[in-house]
C-alpha cells in the first residue's frame, strides 16, 4: 500500500475544491447555520487591530472547515495565537513596557491573568449557563423536599441575573482553562493527531476571554 493510499485527507482534487467535506453531513442550510454561529462571535474594537484581524483569520479557517474538516484544529490553533497575542498585550500595557519586550510564553501569561483579575469566570457564556442550571436544579429540589411541588406542579421562582453571577463567579472555570488551553495549543502546534468539530466553541471560548482584557469603547449615539 502505498503512502497516498494511507492519507485520510490527500489534496482534494480541482473538481471537488467546492464541495463540503463528508464528516459534516449536512445541508447548504447547516453551511448558513456554521456561518451564523461564528458571524456572532466577535471581538469588540477595544481589541488592538491585529489581534482582531488573526482571531478573524481563525473565524475563516473555521467557516472553511466546512469543505476541509481538517480545518478545524488549525483554526484552534490561530484563535490560541490571537489570545496569546492579546496576553501580551494587555501584560505589556500593565507594565507600562512594549508588546515585544514580553517574553513569556502562553501557559505563565494565562496564569498572570487569572491572578490579575484580567479573567473571571462569570464572564464566560458556557459558566453562567452552567450556574443557571445548577441554580434552577436546586430551586426544584428544594421545592420537591419542601413539598411545595404537588401532583399539579406549581411554577419556580425567577432564577435572577444577580444570582447567576454570583454562583458563576465561585466556578473555578478560569483556572481551568489556564491549564487546558496552553495544553491543547501545545498538543495541536506539535502536530498532535487532534481532529474534532469543535473549533467554533473553542473561537467563543477565546473571543470571550480576549474581550475581558480591554476596555470595550463606549458607542456614541448617532446625532
Amino acid at each position: 500500500m502505498t503512502d497516498a493510499e494511507d492519507l485520510q485527507d490527500p489534496l482534494k482534487p480541482l473538481d471537488r475544491i467546492f464541495g463540503s467535506d463528508p464528516r459534516h453531513r449536512g445541508s447548504l442550510s447547516a453551511l448558513e447555520k456554521l456561518h451564523g454561529s461564528l458571524d456572532e462571535i466577535r471581538v469588540h474594537a477595544g481589541v488592538p487591530l491585529h489581534v482582531r484581524q488573526l482571531f478573524e483569520t481563525a473565524k475563516n479557517l473555521s467557516l472553511y472547515s466546512w469543505f476541509v474538516f481538517r480545518f478545524h484544529p488549525v483554526a484552534k490553533l490561530i484563535g490560541y495565537a490571537s489570545l496569546e497575542r492579546a496576553l501580551k498585550e494587555r501584560a505589556a500595557r500593565e507594565d507600562a513596557g512594549h508588546v515585544d519586550t514580553v517574553r513569556k510564553t502562553l501557559h505563565p501569561l494565562m496564569d498572570r491573568a487569572v491572578e490579575g483579575g484580567w479573567l473571571k469566570s462569570e464572564q464566560f457564556e458556557v459558566v453562567r449557563r452552567t450556574a443557571r442550571v445548577q441554580l434552577r436544579d436546586e430551586q426544584t429540589f428544594r421545592m420537591i423536599q419542601s413539598g411545595e411541588i404537588g401532583e399539579d406542579g406549581v411554577e419556580s421562582a425567577d432564577i435572577t441575573e444577580a444570582e447567576v453571577l454570583e454562583r458563576a463567579a465561585q466556578m473555578d472555570y478560569v483556572i481551568r482553562i489556564a491549564d487546558s488551553i496552553p495544553y491543547i495549543r501545545n498538543h495541536i502546534a506539535h502536530g498532535g493527531p487532534l481532529l474534532d468539530a469543535g473549533s467554533v466553541a473553542t473561537l467563543r471560548v477565546i473571543a470571550e476571554a480576549i474581550n475581558q482584557l480591554f476596555v470595550e469603547p463606549e458607542v456614541k449615539p448617532d446625532k
